[in-house]
């Protein structure tokens, strides 16, 4: 994970979300700071040590957005 340039990763984040570059860069640093680390291996780490599950609908994940 750590090869992982930030920039064209929040950049290919914000593309896939309909988000800016800089709106993804803030919320990654909002959570990095409540999960008090640096960066997204640190975030992984703290992730997991909580038992959060994340991915492809695993327990955790955030519901699917109704189309209203």
């Amino acid at each position: 994970m750590s090869a992982i340039r930030s920039e064209p990763f929040n950049k290919e984040i914000g593309m896939r979300l309909g988000l800016a570059e800089i709106t993804v860069k803030t919320h990654l640093t909002a959570i990095f700071r409540l999960l008090g680390v640096v960066n997204r291996t640190q975030a992984v780490v703290a992730i997991r040590r909580l038992g959060i599950e994340y991915g492809a609908g695993g327990e955790g994940a955030a519901p699917p957005l109704s189309a209203h």
